[in-house]
């Protein structure tokens, strides 16, 4: 995921770690800084942009201060585990796995970045994977335990 500035925002699964990459130059990218994400590896799963935070799906969700892209700053980490965050506004949309090959939607407010409140949580069919949100919609893909992928479409003002 990229901002405005030029830099992109890149999540390594093995080590549990969000680095930022200066890109104003394609031909010569350059790692400018660097977030300890994770003490687990293998959880940072996505990462979202908006204005000077990062919000990544690792193990629930972790918000970095990125407003110095040199010495970006976590501010708070969930439990849990999530594979797709989207954020409008100050909400924050995360899917991931539940138990037995089901999954999860979770709507936070975000509006105090340091501590976040969940708002609601609903189950899904299947484990979540993806999430997108336009309107008064959102937008889940998920995995099923027999390949067969599906689609949800939950109204976010029922």
């Amino acid at each position: 995921m990229t901002d405005a500035d030029s830099h992109a925002y890149l999540i390594d699964l093995e080590r549990g770690r969000m680095y930022v990459a200066d890109v104003s130059n394609p031909a010569s990218p350059a790692q400018v800084g660097e977030a300890k994400i994770s003490d687990f590896g293998d959880n940072g799963r996505a990462v979202f942009i908006q204005d000077n935070l990062a919000y990544v799906a690792d193990a629930g969700l972790t918000i970095v201060d990125i407003s110095s892209p040199h010495a970006p700053v976590v501010r708070h980490q969930a439990a849990g585990y999530a594979h797709d965050v989207f954020v409008v506004g100050s909400q924050a949309y995360l899917v991931g796995p539940d138990e037995d090959w089901t999954g999860y939607f979770v709507v936070y407010d975000v509006s105090n970045p340091v501590n976040p409140k969940m708002l609601s949580r609903i189950s899904t069919p299947g484990i979540g994977v993806c999430v997108a949100v336009s309107g008064k919609f959102a937008f889940v893909a998920q995995a099923a335990r027999d390949d067969k992928g599906i689609f949800s479409v939950i109204d976010l003002n029922p």
